[in-house]
């Protein structure tokens, strides 16, 4: 099976990805500038958070959140480097630096169409939530908060003639390694298709993930966004199946985000879905979870008025089959600054 799975996707991966700047860990292509650049920023969030539960006893806590080290350089017009590190992992740093290292890649764009990268990458799964950058999740679902995003591996991508569709490849470590009970590497094979089709925008997916030794599941994530100007609307359909449910609809979740830039000062979102959870490595055994709520976001500086933002959020979540519910609220600051360009 790995024989087969190799084969395919080293067919498919004759390019690679350089990580976006706007926000989210999107891929992107294009061919790059002349010369040296480098950019060193950092950003962090902290929230407090108050929780609900039906049962049990609420929890009022200031958290911090995210803090990030981004170094994004040019080497020339062929080779780029792009490395997040979380600083607020130190506890994960006396084994392995890399465990608190999001993405730490080379890039080499051969031409205005083939790009080849490897280094640790952001896993080449489909979907808007999934692939926005962690720091601007808010009221994330059960299957955004139980998959690890990062692992190493290479990838390869080519864009088609226009720069609309591109197609990426990509061979990383599973990320079920961790819950493989005998030891030893497990790989996943990433197939991902970005498409912009005027107000329409895809990021879907196809992959198989070896969850066991020998074993792999299917994922299948349709990303669906439309915009309409400041708004914005959209619907990720992510479908799991490790041979213990049907195949289609056995085993799922469908998030949906209403998002309105008001104007340079405020933002509103409302979110919702619906998860089914049945025998996902890595999430509930047995789970079905409906989710919705919304939030405002505020942005108070006149210029560069992404490096300050303040937000206030709330959601609620109903575990069927506990029957119980969970009301969050959370309230906090995001900065980001520039350290360092040249």
């Amino acid at each position: 099976m790995r024989k087969v799975l190799t084969s395919i996707m080293m067919v498919a991966m004759t390019a690679g990805a350089a990580y976006a700047a706007d926000g989210s860990d999107a891929v992107q292509t294009g061919k790059q500038g002349d010369g040296f650049h480098v950019n060193v920023a950092v950003d962090g969030r902290m929230d407090f958070d108050y929780t609900n539960p039906e049962v049990g006893r609420d929890e009022v806590n200031f958290k911090g959140k995210y803090l990030n080290v981004m170094v994004n350089a040019q080497i020339n017009d062929q080779l780029s480097v792009h490395w997040r590190q979380r600083l607020n992992k130190f506890d994960n740093w006396d084994s392995n630096v890399f465990a608190a290292t999001d993405f730490l890649t080379l890039d080499w764009q051969i031409d205005d169409n083939w790009v080849l990268s490897g280094g640790k990458q952001v896993v080449a799964l489909g979907g808007f939530e999934y692939n926005q950058a962690p720091i601007n999740v808010f009221l994330p679902s059960m299957t955004w908060n139980n998959i690890y995003p990062y692992e190493f591996g290479v990838s390869g991508q080519y864009t088609f003639k226009g720069g609309k569709h591109s197609l990426l490849g990509q061979i990383c470590n599973s990320p079920y390694t961790p819950l493989n009970k005998i030891g030893g590497s497990m790989f996943a094979y990433n197939l991902l298709w970005t498409g912009h089709m005027g107000m329409f925008h895809t990021l879907w997916s196809v992959s198989a993930i070896e969850y066991d030794r020998g074993k792999y599941g299917n994922y299948i994530c349709l990303g669906n966004r439309l915009d309409f100007g400041p708004a914005y609307f959209q619907v990720d359909l992510q479908n799991r199946y490790t041979g213990h449910q049907a195949y289609l609809f056995g085993d799922y979740s469908v998030i949906a985000k209403a998002d309105w830039q008001i104007n340079d000062r405020f933002e509103i979102f409302a979110k919702g879905g619906y998860e089914k959870m049945r025998r996902t490595p890595g999430l509930k055994p047995t789970t079905d979870e409906p989710l919705y709520g919304g939030g405002l976001l505020f942005y108070p500086l006149k210029k560069h008025h992404d490096n300050l933002r303040l937000h206030l959020v709330a959601d609620v979540s109903h575990d069927l089959q506990t029957a119980m519910r969970t009301t969050t609220v959370s309230a906090g600051v995001t900065a980001y600054v520039d350290i360092f360009s040249k």
